[in-house]
């Protein structure tokens, strides 16, 4: 049998709608205030007092290199320096074309260069470049062998095209101290010699002041003597193409005639101020 299965057919719900009653609401009246301006008396200024830098007071002794921080103002770009003295001055010990090749060339190669890395850096161009040389753990890792090589090649250029003049002798202070560190002037001329032609590839021959006495070093590349803490007095270039044109391989004979070409003036003032403390 079938069973038959009733379908319950669904209630309707009822809703009831209310009807919300509106609420009367009271304006409230607000009195404006009135402002009442407040007079502020003009500050008077106070001049600022510009502080000038101390003075850096060396701690090292005689005749070592005290370098200042910060000496410039300017933010200019290195430059090559014009000669001192026309090309030709030094024939027939240095020939003209070596001197233009060497300057104009060579010099101006390691200012470019060195510019070009202080641009990544500009700050570094309110340093002196023999503070930067003295004190390379300043100069930020990402350039410092470029300042270095570079920088040294500004400097050691800039310094040797400054002691090159024909017909000088060694006199005063200066002569002195080569008679007591060396025994006399020709003992000076062989062992400064001797250092030359002991450098091997391309370098500098110096004549420093260290701790207040002079003495001869050789530096590779384009070291610097500030670098190791000693004052520059006198220096030969000995890279290749100081030389080469006019000499070719003849090295030692370029040596020889190296003091034919010594301006003993300048050696002699950059001996006083070495004695200061100055570079």
């Amino acid at each position: 049998m079938k069973k038959e299965t009733k379908q319950m057919k669904p209630m309707k719900k009822e809703t009831k709608i209310v009807k919300a009653t509106p609420v009367k609401t009271t304006p409230v009246k607000t009195t404006p205030v009135k402002a009442t301006p407040v007079k502020v008396a003009p500050a008077k200024a106070v001049p600022t007092k510009v502080v000038a830098p101390a003075k850096q007071t060396s701690t090292t002794t005689k005749g070592q290199a005290s370098v200042p921080a910060v000496v410039a103002t300017s933010t200019k770009k290195h430059v090559l320096p014009a000669l001192p003295y026309a090309y030709n001055a030094l024939e027939p010990y240095m020939d003209e074309a070596t001197v233009r090749l060497h300057h104009d060339k060579h010099h101006q190669t390691y200012v470019d260069n060195l510019n070009l890395a202080l641009d990544k850096h500009p700050e570094l161009y309110k340093l002196e470049l023999g503070a930067l040389l003295a004190n390379l753990n300043v100069v930020p890792e990402d350039i410092r062998l470029q300042v270095k090589n570079h920088g040294g090649g500004v400097l050691n250029h800039n310094f040797f095209w400054t002691i090159l003049k024909k017909d000088t002798k060694p006199s005063g202070k200066l002569l002195d101290a080569i008679n007591k560190e060396f025994g006399g002037y020709e003992k000076f001329k062989e062992a400064f010699t001797n250092s030359a032609k002991g450098l091997f590839g391309s370098g500098w021959t110096w004549l420093v002041l260290n701790k207040g006495k002079l003495e001869i070093i050789n530096l590779p590349n384009q070291d610097n003597s500030l670098s190791v803490g000693k004052i520059p007095i006198l220096t030969l270039d000995l890279w290749e193409h100081s030389f080469y044109i006019l000499y070719n391989n003849r090295k030692i004979e370029y040596i020889n005639n190296f003091f034919n070409i010594i301006n003993w003036d300048v050696v002699e003032k950059n001996y006083e101020k070495a004695l200061k403390g100055s570079l």
